[in-house]
């Protein structure tokens, strides 16, 4: 089920979604970016920009090293919150109410800020762990910018067993002055394996799952903008559970997912790809 499809299940009452306020914000932004590079001798859109970033800062987050990218992004751990949830993060489960998890600091969810450094820039597996960005200028032209994040998704039970589905958060940008969302084709090539029987890749073709434990595999995904873990072609496989043993103290955590991924685009030479370690562990 889509973002979007999730969305219209719990809209309704008047009640607005951070998936909706998400896509009046991207709207917005964009039109601030394409207003001002109509015509560059008019002055810098300051202003815009710190208004918007106010209107959203209590609900979204920004790139913390780049004036040039106010683009938004949540500060919900996992997008699959996003349609149910309100601005505030808050959801009810029965009739409690629950916070959704959230990012503590920017650079969790920003890294290390290639946007800093030179023209052409990528993340390093040596130094970024779960997040894998690279930076680009086409000759004589735009910047281009690709990012990956692995995200642990939904707990799932498959005869009797349990798995924790996963897949990546993929984003997409281009940049003439300000930065704004762009179409492109992200390539990953991922190395990794899994808790459990070990890393599970869903074959849409078989409909069912084939074992890539440590195995390197190619993933080609068009992505607009942002794509979340829960949407089409954000999804991608599942690992199992490790196993519990009553006896000891010190237990492993119930699901891992470790390796290494490296991210570019069909915009960019393989050469200038980003590169990060995987090391997710969840007790779900």
């Amino acid at each position: 089920m889509s973002e979007e499809e999730r969305n219209n299940i719990f809209s309704g009452a008047g009640f607005v979604s951070q998936w909706q306020l998400m896509q009046e914000a991207d709207q917005e932004q964009e039109l601030i970016v394409d207003n001002y590079e109509k015509d560059l001798s008019q002055p810098w859109p300051a202003h815009q920009i710190k208004e918007f970033k106010q209107k959203y800062d209590d609900v979204f987050m920004f790139e913390p090293y780049d004036s040039t990218d106010f683009i938004a992004h949540y500060k919900l751990k996992g997008s699959t919150y996003s349609s149910f949830v309100n601005r505030r993060g808050v959801f009810l489960i029965g009739d409690s109410v629950a916070h959704a998890p959230v990012y503590k600091a920017l650079e969790e969810y920003f890294g290390s800020g290639i946007s800093l450094y030179g023209n052409n820039e990528a993340t390093n597996e040596k130094n970024d762990i779960n997040l894998a960005e690279s930076k680009y200028q086409i000759p004589g032209g735009d910047y281009v910018k690709v990012r990956a994040i692995p995200r642990f998704i939904e707990l799932q039970t498959i005869e009797n067993k349990n798995y924790l589905s996963l897949g990546f958060d993929y984003l997409s940008q281009k940049k003439k002055v300000l930065w704004k969302k762009h179409r492109t084709m992200i390539i990953l090539r991922l190395t990794a394996s899994g808790s459990g029987s070990g890393f599970e890749v869903y074959n849409v073709s078989i409909k069912n799952y084939q074992n890539k434990n440590g195995v390197t595999i190619l993933l080609h995904t068009d992505v607009y903008n942002k794509l979340l873990a829960k949407d089409q072609g954000g999804m991608l496989g599942h690992v199992g559970e490790n196993p519990r043993n009553s006896v000891t103290i010190v237990t492993p955590p119930r699901f891992e997912f470790s390796g290494r991924m490296e991210i570019w685009s069909d915009e960019m030479p393989e050469s200038n790809k980003g590169t990060a370690k995987i090391s997710l562990k969840e007790d779900w």
